[in-house]
């Protein structure tokens, strides 16, 4: 970073602003940032630590972090457009809330974070006036997630609770399956509510 406002340790005070990297390859390159750090594990610490003053991440959460930085690959590029599902999306939230049951408290509430997220793109494309219910059922069992991220004890409210939340959620995600055509996801509908504005 070049100014204060980002970071107290690499900030310079002056207005010269970098192009931020893409990701994607990260792991095949030689040398990592305006350093030049031959370590992708050592410059995302101090990207986290000293670029964003954050706290350093455990060691799981960190595991994880570069496994995904690894797995990041220009060929998946190549394919062009793909078109996102009701079923990839809601995978999603699935797949965090799964991986927070078996992670430690802190990678925990960070992936329930990233599951309330992964709702919120579900919950964006039902149209309010089709799929109201289904909503704000959506926005309720993600105010239950955010619950037990904030739980004093993130393990034990997900090993209470994480079951029955998942069978409502995918309770709520059969009512919705069979009138997918009717949301977002579908371009037709998406194209539709677009050309009314």
């Amino acid at each position: 970073m070049t100014s204060e406002w980002a970071s107290k340790v690499r900030g310079d005070g002056v207005m010269n602003p970098r192009d931020i990297p893409d990701l994607a390859g990260v792991s095949q390159r030689p040398t990592h940032g305006r350093l030049a750090d031959p370590s992708l594990e050592h410059f995302v610490h101090s990207v986290i630590e000293e670029e964003f003053q954050g706290e350093p991440p455990g060691p799981q959460a960190f595991d994880a972090l570069m496994a995904y930085l690894r797995a990041l690959d220009t060929n998946a590029c190549a394919r062009g457009e793909v078109a996102i599902t009701l079923s990839d999306a809601t995978d999603d939230v699935r797949r965090a809330v799964s991986a927070a049951q078996r992670a430690d408290a802190a990678t925990s509430s960070a992936l329930l974070l990233a599951a309330q997220d992964a709702m919120g793109r579900v919950v964006e494309r039902l149209p309010q006036a089709r799929f109201g219910p289904q909503r704000a059922a959506l926005e309720t069992l993600s105010r239950e997630l955010g619950a037990m991220r904030t739980s004093t004890d993130v393990r034990a409210a997900l090993e209470t609770g994480a079951a029955g939340w998942s069978a409502r959620f995918d309770g709520v995600v059969a009512q919705i399956a069979p009138r997918e055509r009717q949301t977002y996801f579908n371009e037709a509908t998406l194209r539709e509510a677009l050309s009314r504005r």
